[in-house]
């Protein structure tokens, strides 16, 4: 009977005495996930529940988040070509898209230099101006807003007028990464239209790493109230045989028979709405 005793009394002392040690255990295997599952995150790979986080891995060893391709960076009046940060991405951009090996160049740039030569080369904001040509009529100037078939009917208008068009591609910290323009002009007999030209379609880079890969094109449509004159521009972002970026730029000018109403479209279809 004292021998069952001692048996029972050593099996309870054991039980209490492996609960903190359980808890110990589980407490570490928790917190050993948790790092498991930091490091993942820190590193980019797949975490538990399958997903891959849009970071990556600085030189000290902290999480530095990739740019959002569309922001776009409000400099507030600043010059962007004053801009410290500004001038250290485009040399940079300059040293990884003149070097001989533009992908080992890049590679062998910090995480944050890296960073800075996409803010400086990245397409982001568009700008566009209006400019009415020596030709436009004097009945007023041009107004923007919609050219519709009704307003030219309430036109008698004869004569031909035109307008130049010219869009800057921005790019996250707001410099110019290129330029590009065109001239619409239409002729119009009592406000109906009788010729459309384009006419003056160009370009041109500022930022290293772009190029213009080959000349504009350029289409016209009359549809009897408006005159409809686009040109396309083939700008590519790329060195060493390797493009990163072919982005499809239009300008899409519809002058009306009435001589001075007209719309600005960035779209490169005649016939969009």
């Amino acid at each position: 009977m004292k021998i069952k005793r001692c048996l029972t009394l050593i099996l309870t002392t054991a039980t209490f005495l492996s609960i903190p040690l359980l808890a110990a255990n589980l407490n570490a295997a928790t917190t050993s996930n948790k790092r498991i599952e930091n490091s993942k995150l820190k590193l980019g790979l797949p975490t538990r529940d399958g997903s891959v986080p849009s970071i990556q891995l600085a030189q000290n060893n902290e999480a530095v988040e990739t740019p959002d391709p569309n922001q776009e960076v409000d400099t507030n009046g600043a010059n962007p070509a004053e801009d410290p940060s500004v001038q250290r991405g485009l040399a940079l951009a300059e040293q990884v898209y003149n070097a001989n090996d533009p992908v080992q160049a890049r590679s062998d740039l910090t995480v944050e230099e890296q960073n800075l030569v996409d803010s400086v080369t990245q397409p982001a904001a568009l700008e566009v101006q209006s400019q009415p040509i020596d030709s436009a009529p004097t009945q007023g100037a041009p107004t923007q807003g919609a050219s519709t078939q009704g307003a030219s009917t309430l036109s008698t208008y004869t004569g031909c007028w035109g307008l130049n068009q010219s869009a800057k591609r921005k790019a996250l910290l707001g410099n110019t990464l290129y330029t590009y323009w065109q001239t619409t002009q239409v002729c119009a007999r009592n406000g109906r239209v009788t010729s459309v030209a384009v006419t003056n379609a160009g370009g041109e880079t500022s930022t290293p790493g772009w190029r213009i890969a080959r000349n504009p094109t350029t289409s016209t449509k009359n549809v009897g109230w408006e005159g409809r004159g686009l040109a396309r521009y083939y700008f590519v972002l790329g060195a060493g045989g390797i493009d990163v970026q072919n982005p499809t730029d239009c300008i899409q000018m519809r002058l009306n028979g009435n001589g001075r109403n007209y719309r600005y479209l960035s779209s490169c279809n005649l016939d969009a709405s």
